[in-house]
């Protein structure tokens, strides 16, 4: 509470910059995007929206020449906010011999302007779920299956994509978040490895439920 109140007081985007990397530092971990989520200035839907931007142009497209298709959220998932936020492309598909494979480009869903990646095969005849009893291969999410994999800028501390610029003094620009998705277009080379061979990049960690 007391970060809450201390941070919220700030208007200058460039000041609450400067004092969150000093948090970052002083705690020894990257609150960043916390605070920002927290501060709610317009500099953090600007981030936002080019971190978006930037995955329309170059990660989707990627995976979209390796034979995956967009398939946007529908029903009562288009309903939800939080999903609207947390997968603003919906769900990336592709048929193959495993079954169909599974990619989604997840978001922060309090509007921090950070990603990660959801792995997993949906397999053929569906799966039986602890909760939701039989859920047909097509309406298979990653997170119902009971191994599947993650893709973090850190897999051993699970820390998401971002812009990371503590000693800079400045916010990020456009130009960084560009930077950010061109920089690591590896990733569809990574989930290619590990759908086909089991094979875990250094962005990959296993999740089981």
């Amino acid at each position: 509470m007391k970060l809450q109140l201390a941070v919220g007081a700030i208007n200058d985007p460039c000041l609450v910059w400067r004092v969150t990397s000093c948090l970052e530092f002083s705690h020894g971990r990257w609150l960043e995007d916390e605070v920002l989520a927290i501060v709610g200035t317009s500099m953090t839907d600007s981030r936002r929206s080019w971190l978006i931007d930037s995955l329309q142009k170059h990660l989707v497209p990627a995976f979209e020449e390796r034979g995956f298709e967009v398939v946007p959220l529908a029903g009562e998932e288009a309903k939800s906010r939080e999903l609207q936020s947390a997968f603003p492309f919906g769900y990336l598909k592709r048929a193959s011999e495993r079954g169909i494979d599974l990619v989604e480009i997840q978001l922060d869903k309090r509007g921090a302007a950070k990603f990660r990646l959801n792995i997993g095969v949906a397999p053929e005849g569906g799966i039986n779920h602890a909760i939701a009893g039989h859920i047909k291969q097509e309406d298979i999410r990653v997170h119902y299956l009971g191994r599947a994999f993650e893709a973090c800028s850190s897999p051993i501390f699970r820390r998401w994509f971002a812009v990371r610029r503590p000693w800079s003094g400045t916010p990020p620009t456009k130009k960084d978040y560009e930077n950010l998705v061109a920089d690591n277009l590896g990733l569809v080379r990574e989930v290619e490895d590990v759908l086909s061979d089991g094979i875990l990049g250094r962005h990959l960690r296993v999740v089981e439920w």
